[in-house]
């Protein structure tokens, strides 16, 4: 049975996704606004609203949306009926240069400015993770050894809350792992019990994980210059109220 969505360490996001990419030298557009930006936001109508994206441009980035997932079926196919299917790192390169595709198409076609207000909500939507990436420290001014003891910070919050969330689940996984429902109605009413489990013990855990979370970001927070804060909130721009 899939445990399903269980109350994340928002922090992962940006150290597991590997969101930023190069910038292009097709076009002339700002570097580190490109790196940062994440395509991903434009699919939020309030986002397209807030960077008065037209309707030529939400087009071609249809259209390059529909050519990726185009890409991404076709590849997926291939896999399937090849007989030596590509390795991990294969696949991993391959998506990769899929993603880049995409990200070149759509960005390409913002103005400096819608992309500078990407490349904010990007930070904001991030928040104190975006740091973990070397550019982003870099452009605070952040030393190889300040940004070593920042992402141990992070690091250790992580595993922490990883713990937290072993310690919650793990009885109720066991307890359920032994079960052996023999008819559907039985795995039916032991699967409504597990998730309703799932859900009950989260929402106990969640204090404790807030106060984690909250715990981590202060110390990361602490990590950092008066100057690298104010720096990196001026990148954030004006805040998102969509």
């Amino acid at each position: 049975m899939a445990v399903g969505v269980f109350m994340r360490f928002r922090l992962l996001l940006f150290l597991c996704s590997g969101l930023f990419a190069l910038a292009p030298s097709a076009k002339a557009v700002d570097a580190f606004d490109y790196h940062c930006a994440d395509v991903a936001l434009l699919q939020a109508k309030e986002i397209q609203k807030d960077l008065k994206i037209n309707d030529a441009q939400r087009k071609k980035m249809n259209d390059a949306a529909d050519t990726h997932r185009t890409r991404l079926s076709t590849y997926e196919q291939q896999q399937r009926a090849a007989k030596v299917k590509d390795t991990e790192a294969q696949q991993r390169t391959k998506l990769k240069g899929y993603y880049d595709e995409l990200k070149k198409s759509v960005l390409t076609q913002l103005s400096a400015t819608q992309l500078k207000r990407l490349r904010e909500l990007t930070l904001q939507r991030a928040g104190l993770t975006a740091i973990l990436d070397k550019v982003v420290a870099q452009k605070l001014g952040m030393s190889d050894a300040q940004l070593d003891k920042y992402r141990k910070v992070f690091e250790s919050g992580a595993e922490k809350a990883a713990a937290l969330e072993r310690q919650t689940l793990e009885p109720i996984l066991n307890k359920y792992k032994a079960m052996k429902p023999k008819t559907d109605a039985e795995k039916k009413s032991l699967q409504e019990k597990f998730q309703k489990e799932v859900a009950e013990a989260g929402k106990k855990a969640e204090p404790k994980m807030r106060a984690l979370k909250n715990s981590t970001q202060k110390q990361l927070e602490a990590a950092l210059t008066a100057a690298q804060r104010a720096k990196f909130k001026s990148l954030q721009g004006t805040p998102f109220k969509g």
